[in-house]
């Protein structure tokens, strides 16, 4: 008796950079944001630029997470690109609105929360891979 195990297809390369891109962009903006919370100035707009490169990069992903899942590929990673691009647009919200206080500290709070989460997604992608 033969049984059909459904094969998962290779992801698109394509979502595999762009997790790796919100990765290293969310890095870099990790060590500006300390360098910013330790009194270095000017370092805002930098920060911002490497935000929305996150930003995007983490869209980019979810998009190519869902056409791959109506390809056959696992929904678990569709939910973690999407989990992972929410709340990178709640982080960018907040970093707008920031000016100090309690929502500059929530900020930072959920700028380890995603890099942490960030640093599974290439990981969860490549638990599919084949090659």
């Amino acid at each position: 008796m033969t049984q059909n195990v459904p094969v998962v297809p290779n992801p698109p390369k394509a979502l595999t950079i762009s997790a790796w891109v919100s990765v290293v962009s969310v890095i870099i903006q990790a060590a500006l944001a300390c360098f910013m919370l330790s009194g270095v100035s000017g370092l805002g707009d930098v920060h911002l630029g490497f935000g929305v490169l996150t930003l995007v990069a983490a869209i980019v992903a979810a998009v190519l997470a869902v056409m791959w899942k109506r390809r056959g590929g696992p929904s678990s990673v569709v939910g973690h690109a999407i989990g992972m691009a929410v709340l990178i647009l709640v982080q960018y919200a907040l970093g707008e609105m920031s000016s100090g206080g309690a929502i500059k500290w929530i900020h930072v709070i959920l700028g380890v929360v995603i890099v942490v989460g960030l640093f599974g997604l290439p990981q969860s992608i490549a638990k599919y891979s084949r090659t």
